[in-house]
């Protein structure tokens, strides 16, 4: 079975994206970790507009919906959804497994997603500084215990 022999071609990145959605409503709190509602995912990307050509970058970017959005945005503004560079950053290596996985059901195989805390250890750096992007979307864990005083020891 190949994505060309199926109705739409992402059905299995669907299905999965909504295995996701069923197991985060199931877990309420912890689902918030990898899950931002789709509803909520649309509203940021057709917020920020992506455009061919772009660097995007979600830093806490669980299971990479935003990501995914992003390319179907520009797909569907008939953009060239293979001229955008997508990466992203997961503190959480289960998260980072999902996310990695649903990129790839989604048929989006040219990303890069790093394994890390993207505030204590960023890993999105480039010639020591961090990497710039035309946008950045997250759905930052605000319910997460942040202890504030590792900013003044910040590099960047």
């Amino acid at each position: 079975m190949k994505n060309e022999d199926l109705e739409k071609e992402d059905v299995f990145g669907d299905a999965y994206e909504y295995l996701l959605a069923e197991f985060a409503d199931e877990t309420k709190k912890k689902g918030g970790e990898f899950f931002t509602p789709r509803e909520i995912v649309r509203l940021l990307v057709n917020l920020v507009e992506p455009k061919e050509g772009m660097k995007i970058c979600d830093p806490t970017c669980g299971s990479g919906g935003m990501l995914i959005e992003s390319r179907k945005f520009i797909e569907r503004n008939k953009g060239d959804p293979r001229n955008l560079v997508l990466e992203g950053q997961e503190s959480n290596y289960g998260n980072l497994a999902m996310c990695k996985m649903n990129m790839v059901l989604h048929n989006i195989v040219d990303f890069t997603i790093e394994y890390g805390d993207t505030l204590r250890d960023p890993k999105l750096v480039e010639g020591g500084q961090l990497k710039q992007y035309d946008r950045v979307l997250a759905n930052f864990p605000f319910s997460m215990d942040w202890d504030n005083r590792i900013a003044t020891q910040d590099p960047y």
